[in-house]
């Protein structure tokens, strides 16, 4: 019984953790000809937290395949993860699977407000798979007339609540049934979705070319809560950032690794501030590593912007110069 729940812990989260995993681990999509399946169009848009992630892509993208090629561990535990999920499930990240998206109403209780979209190819028997592995009970439920999956742990009640629906060109999990009905009702083409919002639109459209992998994260609240947390642990600990509203970034895998952060915040002298702040470590970077050539050329390629309420900064990094700093790793 012991093998049994530990079989249980690993796998019943399913895409909580496995999804995670592949997002860390290393992910453009089938141009949905059906608006409903558009991300923007499939995420509610009550949700302040999103990750999202292609496997496909970054997977079988030719800098992925040049790294990974440099690690031969980190490659065969990759590969071991891979075969594991297809055993469970019998689908293929590096084939089947599109786009991930994890997303939070509520970061503060991510735990019972989280819920997850994966888009591709999806072999539609995965949940019966994916039961025959572990020890857990399903039933039926009927949300906005779909069929969905109502999954417990047997015995664990406490341990294990998730709400599935899948067809073959997506998987919706869910932590909560009203969350899973708002997921539904996106699919019918009714609900307000994030592509409703144009300010975080407008906002999307600054990552939207560095997609393989991005996240967004609105924070106006959240960092006063941290900050104070922090600050009445240290009390001489002096960071004023609470005004900054939200934080995204994007990541591009192709023949290069690109990378774009921004940051929004209220005070526009605080924006001045930071890109005066990262400016210069960058300056005296280059001062530091003149016997690294490797290194210095990576610091050029770091640009950083402000415009008003905007601090950006974008990384551009060809694949040669990541194959030299490995190397120079290598040599230490």
């Amino acid at each position: 019984m012991k093998n049994k729940n530990h079989i249980i812990f690993i796998a019943v989260p399913f895409l909580v953790t496995v999804v995670i995993a592949l997002i860390f681990s290393g992910c453009g999509e089938k141009e949905y000809a059906d608006k409903n399946l558009d991300i923007m169009h499939r995420i509610p848009d009550s949700n302040i937290l999103i990750v999202s992630a292609k496997p496909k892509e970054i997977l079988n993208s030719p800098l992925f395949a040049s790294l990974s090629s440099l690690d031969n561990d980190a490659n065969g535990n990759l590969k071991q993860k891979e075969q594991e999920l297809m055993n469970m499930t019998g689908i293929d990240p590096a084939r089947d699977i599109d786009r991930i998206v994890i997303m939070s109403e509520d970061i503060r209780n991510f735990s019972k407000t989280w819920s997850v979209i994966v888009q591709g190819d999806l072999n539609v028997s995965f949940i019966d798979s994916l039961l025959s592995h572990t020890e857990i009970g399903d039933s039926i439920i009927v949300v906005r007339g779909f069929d969905v999956h109502y999954i417990t742990a047997k015995n664990k009640a406490d341990f294990l609540k998730l709400y599935v629906y899948f067809d073959e060109n997506e998987a919706l999990i869910s932590s909560g049934k009203t969350i899973m009905d708002k997921m539904l009702g996106l699919k019918q083409g009714k609900g307000k979705a994030l592509a409703d919002n144009k300010n975080i639109m407008q906002k999307y459209d600054r990552i939207r070319y560095r997609e393989h992998i991005w996240f967004m994260l609105p924070v106006e609240g959240i960092m006063n809560d941290v900050l104070d947390k922090v600050q009445a642990a240290r009390p001489d600990f002096q960071l004023d950032i609470k005004n900054i509203t939200a934080i995204q970034g994007g990541l591009n895998l192709s023949d290069e690794l690109g990378v774009s952060l921004q940051a929004y915040c209220s005070d526009k002298e605080l924006v001045a501030l930071f890109a005066d702040t990262i400016n210069g470590f960058i300056a005296i970077g280059k001062l530091t590593v003149g016997a690294l050539p490797q290194v210095r050329e990576i610091l050029d390629t770091i640009e950083v912007s402000k415009n008003e309420n905007l601090l950006e900064c974008n990384v551009s990094l060809p694949l040669e110069n990541l194959m030299a700093l490995q190397a120079l790793k290598n040599l230490q």
